[in-house]
């Protein structure tokens, strides 16, 4: 009896040290399989995007689209990868912005087009703001124009990072005008305008006739007299793009061009909160940046427009103020239908 106890006693105390041994085991393997998962979260996965942008290589939207991508292959450390495409090499903005929505192009820095949601025109409505100091306040991250440009993209399966500031628009000119600031007052000069109706009231109200022509085939007609100006275009634009036909620049400070930085929504929900995160803090920086930086290109780029031989005619501040008054009183009531009441609304609720 003594001896099947003392066997007895042998057997459980075995089975301890196995079950400790085995317990044991499991919390090495768990530590081991925990600093395994860290290492795959740390390393995340790999991602070859394409960006389009619009602007050619010496354009400074070309710039900070290239910086933006530098920051995000330096913070994921190599692993999203983005190759820039400019000067609309895969497609002009319509189609690049519909390819983004269905996923086919990863990403793009553009000027947002209109025809799949007409509300994004309000980005265009003269006189937003007119001067430098109300970027921030009017296009900033947090400002109603931001969140409402979000919303709108987001029905299109796209998500908005951020926005590149250009500059602030004028018309530029193959002659002379003699009355530019006066509202009503005939022109006697035909402009292109892009196919939106909002330009076409603007123009008109200024006292120009328009001619609706696409953005490729602007030069030839600025070149054989079909337009005799364009609106629109920051000075960089003007000088990037048409310096060779144009004789005069009119700085209306008649809207501020701003470029959205967007990305297709289902790849954004596939990444993970550490790579949203590179991506969103990389395009926050280009848009502080890009209105730290607005005033000093607009600047630049119209010291190169005048070296190049071309007038250039800067609007009183009286003067913008009176057409930003004019404009907004208006004009700005007539695209309640199109825009949306709550838009206008909102917009002159923020901007007053």
């Amino acid at each position: 009896m003594k001896k099947y106890i003392y066997f007895l006693v042998i057997v459980l105390a075995f089975g301890m040290l196995v079950a400790c041994g085995n317990e044991s085991d499991k919390e090495e393997n768990s530590e081991a399989g925990s600093d395994a998962d860290n290492n795959t979260e740390q390393s995340g996965d790999e991602y070859e995007f394409q960006l389009s942008s619009m602007f050619p290589e010496d354009h400074p939207n070309t710039a900070a689209a290239k910086e933006f991508i530098e920051k995000v292959e330096e913070r994921s450390d190599g692993r999203i990868k983005i190759e820039l495409f400019p000067a609309n090499q895969l497609g002009d903005p319509t189609v690049v912005y519909q390819e983004i929505g269905k996923g086919t192009i990863d990403m793009s820095l553009m000027s947002a087009p209109s025809n799949f949601d007409e509300r994004l025109e309000f980005l265009y409505l003269p006189y937003l703001v007119t001067d430098f100091d109300q970027l921030e306040e009017v296009y900033g991250l947090d400002s109603y124009v931001f969140e409402t440009t979000h919303d709108i993209h987001s029905k299109q399966n796209i998500k908005l990072l951020g926005f590149h500031g250009e500059g602030f628009g004028g018309i530029g000119t193959t002659r002379a005008l003699d009355n530019p600031a006066d509202m009503d007052e005939d022109k006697n000069m035909m402009i292109r305008i892009p196919q939106m109706d909002l330009f076409k009231k603007f123009s008109e109200s200024l006292g120009f006739r328009t001619v609706s022509i696409p953005f490729a085939d602007l030069y030839m007609a600025l070149q054989t007299g079909q337009a005799e100006g364009w609106i629109g275009g920051q000075p960089a634009s003007n000088y990037t793009n048409f310096k060779d036909v144009l004789t005069h620049y009119y700085q209306y400070n008649n809207f501020f061009e701003m470029q959205s930085l967007i990305i297709n929504q289902d790849i954004w929900d596939g990444m993970s909160e550490e790579d949203q995160e590179i991506l969103q803090t990389a395009g926050v920086e280009m848009t502080t940046e890009s209105f730290k930086n607005a005033e000093k290109f607009d600047q630049e780029f119209r010291d190169k427009l005048e070296e190049y031989g071309i007038e250039v005619i800067l609007l009183e501040e009286e003067e913008i103020e009176k057409l930003a008054q004019e404009t907004r009183e208006n004009l700005w009531p007539q695209f309640k239908d199109s825009l949306t009441e709550e838009i206008i609304d909102g917009l002159l609720e923020n901007i007053n």
